[in-house]
């Protein structure tokens, strides 16, 4: 890291990680990785309902993981439509 700004930031996410984190397993086609770590993230966002064209709020849960382990057959990835996240159903407790 270049700076100590970034070192905190790191720092702060792998805290994060360690705390809200929930184990579990990313996968693309059948390639799969070791276990990691997935921190749930509520999001809210408003939408213009099509038929009544009124404002709704829509709350959507998404997941955010330390990029540096989002690794498949040994080369990192980027998150793609399509790929998978599955909780370790005994990490989820």
């Amino acid at each position: 890291m270049s700076t100590a700004l970034a070192r905190a930031a790191v720092g702060m996410a792998h805290s994060l990680e360690r705390l809200a984190g929930i184990e579990g397993v990313y996968a693309r086609g059948s390639c799969e990785s070791e276990p990691i770590r997935g921190v749930p993230v509520q999001h809210e966002y408003e939408v213009i309902d099509e038929e009544t064209g009124l404002p709704t709020r829509v709350i959507s849960y998404d997941w955010r993981f330390v990029a540096a382990e989002l690794v498949l057959a040994n080369e990192p990835v980027m998150p793609r439509a399509g790929d998978r996240w599955t909780v370790n159903m005994g990490s989820a407790e």
